[in-house]
C-alpha cells in the first residue's frame, strides 16, 4: 500500500459540494482559477509525525494534566498514540534490528499515521453530511451522534494549516516548546476538548439558508468561530459560534443560542463570507468564478 504524500488539510469530499466534476473555483494570491480538487488545501507530508523529546511531552501532558476527568485521561491517550511509533522504533533498534529498515519503516508510517486517522474521522461523518444537507439535523438529538459529529467538526477547526500558522507565528503562538513538533497531537487534544465544551455547555445546531440569490463559499479554513473575527489582536474570543458551511445553499451554525435569522438576506450572506475570508490562510472556494471577484 502506497504512502500518501500530498495531504490534505481540508476533506474533499466535504469540498465536492462546490466542485462540479471534482473542479473547484479557488482563489488564491489575488488569481481565480478552476482546479481539480487534488489540487487545493494540501500540502506534502502535512500531518506527518515528528519524535517528540521529554519536554515537549512535558509540555503537552501539562496542558492534559489541567483539565478534569475523564477529558484528563481521554487526552492523555493522544499523547500516547502519537509517540508509540518512535518508542517502537527505538525498541527495534535496541534489540538489534537493522537501523537503516527500522528507520525507513518508521518514517513511512510516520508520514500516513495521521492521514489515515483523518480518513477514518472522515468516514464516520459522511452520513452527517449527507443528512444536513438533506435538511435534516435530527441525528443531533441522539448523545452519541452529537458527540460523534461535534468531535469531527472540531476536528475541522483544528486540522487546518490556518490553525497551525497561528501556532506557529500568530499573537497567541507557542513558544515554550517547538510548536511544530507538537501540533500534531495539541491539535486532536485542542479539538477533543472543543468538542467536551460544546457538550457541557449544550450547544446546538442551527441551519442557514440564503434567501436571495447570494451563496456562501468556503475556504481552507472551513470551520470559523465567527465570534473571533471582531475580537482585537491578541486577545483570546470569549465567546464561540461555530460556522461550517455545508454547500454553496447551506450552512450550519453551531451555538449556545440561535442566530437572529435563520433565512439570511444577501447582505448577511456577505458578511458570513466575509468572516471566511478573515479566516482562511491563502485559498476561497466557490462553484462559480464570479461569486469570488469581490474577494480579490
Amino acid at each position: 500500500m502506497g504512502v500518501t504524500r500530498r495531504q490534505h488539510y481540508v476533506w474533499r469530499g466535504y469540498l465536492r459540494a462546490w466542485a462540479s466534476d471534482d473542479l473547484i473555483y479557488c482563489l488564491r494570491e489575488n488569481k481565480i482559477f478552476k482546479s481539480n480538487l487534488i489540487g487545493v488545501a494540501q500540502e506534502r507530508d502535512f500531518y506527518k509525525l515528528l519524535d517528540l523529546n521529554q519536554e515537549e511531552i512535558l509540555y503537552v501532558e501539562a496542558f492534559c494534566n489541567a483539565q478534569r476527568e475523564p477529558l484528563r485521561t481521554t487526552n492523555l491517550r493522544w499523547i500516547k498514540l502519537f509517540t508509540k511509533l518512535f518508542d517502537h522504533q527505538r525498541e527495534m533498534i535496541a534489540a538489534g534490528h537493522s537501523v537503516e529498515h527500522v528507520n525507513r519503516a518508521v518514517d513511512l508510517a510516520a508520514i500516513e499515521e495521521v492521514e489515515k486517522l483523518h480518513g477514518e474521522i472522515e468516514q464516520g461523518a459522511v452520513r452527517y453530511l449527507q443528512l444536513l444537507r438533506r435538511g435534516d439535523a435530527s441525528f443531533f438529538q441522539n448523545v452519541e451522534d452529537k458527540i460523534s459529529f461535534l468531535y469531527f467538526l472540531c476536528v475541522q477547526y483544528t486540522r487546518t494549516k490556518s490553525l497551525k500558522a497561528r501556532a506557529m507565528s500568530g499573537p497567541n503562538r507557542i513558544t515554550a516548546v517547538n510548536p511544530e513538533n507538537v501540533w500534531n497531537v495539541l491539535s486532536q487534544i485542542v479539538a477533543t476538548s472543543l468538542g467536551q465544551s460544546l457538550i457541557a455547555y449544550s450547544y446546538q445546531l442551527y441551519f442557514l439558508r440564503p434567501e436571495g440569490e447570494a451563496s456562501f463559499i468556503t475556504g481552507d479554513q472551513p470551520v470559523i468561530n465567527v465570534r473571533s473575527t471582531l475580537t482585537p489582536p491578541g486577545e483570546a474570543p470569549q465567546e464561540l459560534d461555530l460556522y461550517y458551511p455545508i454547500s454553496p445553499k447551506l450552512a450550519v451554525l453551531v451555538a449556545s443560542e440561535p442566530p437572529d435569522n435563520s433565512y439570511l438576506s444577501d447582505e448577511d450572506v456577505c458578511e458570513y463570507n466575509l468572516h471566511m475570508q478573515a479566516h482562511s490562510h491563502s485559498q476561497l472556494f466557490a462553484h462559480e468564478a464570479e461569486i469570488l471577484t469581490p474577494f480579490q
